[in-house]
């Protein structure tokens, strides 16, 4: 079983520590916790959703009631060249589990998704935007990205360990992101926790049309970890979770 609590613990870990080794300007947000869900409340989201939850976020619910950890970083000036190889547009990024599958994020997602799209207005002959409404008002949200766009749970089809979704609110570019949620931690956990919105993220993803995955073994992934100075132990690299990202020089500030 995928080892949530330590992913959560490596995370945070991870997060709270860029500040003593990175240059630049550093903002963390947190870390709070949320004390894993009682029966009742999951009971209550069962009864909201018309349906069982998946069984890896019924594991989650398990270790955890979620977690709110975020981080933005500005690198200095001499860093520049480096960090537009990756993003080259933006002056700073950013990323980290905010609000992260809490029971009251998702049950209020969940319900402003169903309002939204029983109400909404769209081209019912553009195909599109048929299956947008379809991945929206079948699927359950676990992650506000904060710009309107959301991860979620893909329930358009039977299936208890569902693939995750990008939902993207002003596109019809939503789509398959990970094959199941804990594909999605490990790789995200190898992206250094970046966005997830979607002008972040998008650097990572391979794959034809709406089913894509994310690459953590790339050339811009490693790319990625150079910039932040972290890399992957040779023997922690296959697509098991293990261990977190170790970094790979000493503290700038120490």
């Amino acid at each position: 079983m995928f080892a949530y609590a330590r992913w959560i613990h490596n995370c945070v870990s991870f997060i709270t520590g860029l500040r003593g080794r990175l240059d630049g300007d550093i903002e963390i947000d947190g870390p709070f916790f949320s004390a894993p869900p009682s029966s009742t409340v999951l009971d209550k989201l069962r009864r909201q959703i018309e349906m069982d939850l998946p069984r890896r976020l019924r594991y989650f619910f398990r270790r955890s009631g979620g977690v709110h950890c975020g981080y933005s970083w500005e690198p200095l000036a001499v860093q520049e060249t480096a960090f537009r190889r990756l993003y080259s547009f933006h002056h700073s990024i950013g990323g980290g589990p905010r609000h992260f599958c809490t029971v009251s994020v998702i049950s209020q997602l969940y319900a402003l998704n169903q309002n939204v799209w029983a109400s909404m207005e769209y081209d019912r002959t553009d195909p599109g935007m048929i299956r947008e409404h379809k991945l929206w008002t079948h699927s359950l949200p676990f992650f506000n990205i904060g710009n309107g766009d959301a991860l979620a749970f893909d329930l358009s089809k039977p299936c208890d360990d569902p693939p995750i979704l990008y939902l993207c609110h002003d596109d019809t570019a939503s789509g398959v992101i990970a094959p199941n949620f804990d594909a999605f931690l490990h790789a995200w956990e190898r992206l250094c926790y970046i966005g997830p919105e979607w002008w972040l993220l998008d650097h990572f993803l391979e794959g034809r049309g709406q089913t894509k995955r994310l690459n953590f073994e790339g050339e811009r992934a490693k790319r990625l970890r150079s910039l932040f100075g972290v890399e992957i132990a040779a023997t922690q690299a296959s697509t098991r979770y293990r261990t977190p990202l170790q970094f790979s020089h000493p503290s700038s500030r120490s």
